[in-house]
């Protein structure tokens, strides 16, 4: 990352995601991820209009990883989905 690239710290727990903020500045931003204890939930996703722009899977717990994106003026949806449980053990 750049000198002028905003960093956007997200964190994953079981309840999801949290970013600390709602709205950013358009330009580069990275999305440095960390999952604090999160079990169900291991990945991010960034969306906009339904479609996946940029994601980070796998990001088990004590895990962290980033992305960075050149974002334009706009609405994005941070998407953090619940890993699905299987009955098999």
């Amino acid at each position: 990352a750049t000198g002028n690239t905003q960093v956007l710290n997200i964190t994953l727990s079981n309840k999801g995601c949290a970013p600390p903020k709602s709205e950013i500045p358009a330009g580069p931003t990275k999305f440095q991820i960390k999952n604090s204890g999160g079990t169900k939930v291991t990945e991010v996703e960034l969306m906009q209009g339904g479609r996946i722009l940029a994601e980070k899977e796998n990001l088990a717990d004590s895990f962290s990883g980033s992305f960075t994106l050149n974002l334009k003026p706009g609405d994005y949806e941070l998407y953090c989905p619940a890993r699905r449980q299987s009955g098999r053990h």
